[in-house]
């Protein structure tokens, strides 16, 4: 009869390890903001974002037409992704994250090479360092595992729900400065207490992935990440 209390105290030790572990507790230790781009640059990776939504709306508009004047074409899986991509804002994927969906372009997928050749090069010069720095990681060892230009739209999605990504360190940069409201909450849940922070244009917010945060609202205009 020994065995429900050992699972009882194997319980009661991961409850532990999670609850009171550096990612829980020392929250404010574990987020980090430090410029990143200059404002010009910022811009740049916006209109090379647009510019992709562009090109996904041509190619989903085009796909659409051929379908319609061939039924025998139709798959409606596929159909309703290209209408879906249709919807404002157009281009701009909608549902690429199942769990916590976001409005977002897939930089590896949708950005052109020589566009995503400008952002390899600022990273590679500018965060690899910090990453090494602060984290410990050889710059030469850093990859990235999904990295995408997010918008988030007070009429639209303004959000992200309270959720821990599945890295080991996350970056974010703000890409504008042009709405209100916005800013990234991190939960201490051992005290209950919340870390709010709101970088300024082209700055890098860095974190450790399992660190629980949300995204919040944005209130007026749209806010690219």
């Amino acid at each position: 009869h020994s065995a429900p209390v050992e699972c009882l105290v194997c319980v009661y030790s991961l409850f532990g390890i999670i609850f009171f572990s550096p990612n829980n507790i020392a929250v404010s230790r574990l987020v980090y903001v430090a410029p990143l781009l200059r404002p010009q640059e910022a811009q740049t990776i916006i209109s090379m974002a647009n510019a992709a939504a562009l090109r996904n709306t041509q190619l989903a508009e085009q796909r659409l037409h051929e379908i319609e004047k061939d039924a025998s074409k139709a798959n409606p899986m596929e159909v309703q992704k290209l209408t879906k991509l249709l919807q404002e804002p157009k281009g701009w994927t909608k549902d690429r994250h199942d769990t916590y969906p976001t409005t977002d372009l897939n930089v590896v997928i949708h950005f052109d090479r020589d566009e995503k050749a400008f952002i390899s090069k600022i990273l590679h010069a500018r965060l690899s360092p910090v990453l090494e720095r602060l984290y410990g990681v050889p710059r030469d060892a850093i990859r990235a595992n999904d990295m995408f230009v997010v918008r988030y739209d007070h009429d639209g999605q303004n959000r992200l729900a309270e959720h821990t990504d599945s890295s080991h360190i996350s970056f974010n940069v703000l890409l504008n400065d042009e709405f209100e409201g916005g800013g990234t909450s991190f939960l201490n849940r051992k005290t209950g207490d919340r870390t709010v922070a709101r970088p300024r244009k082209g700055d890098v917010l860095l974190n450790n992935a399992m660190v629980t945060h949300e995204g919040l609202k944005t209130t007026n205009g749209t806010r690219y990440i």
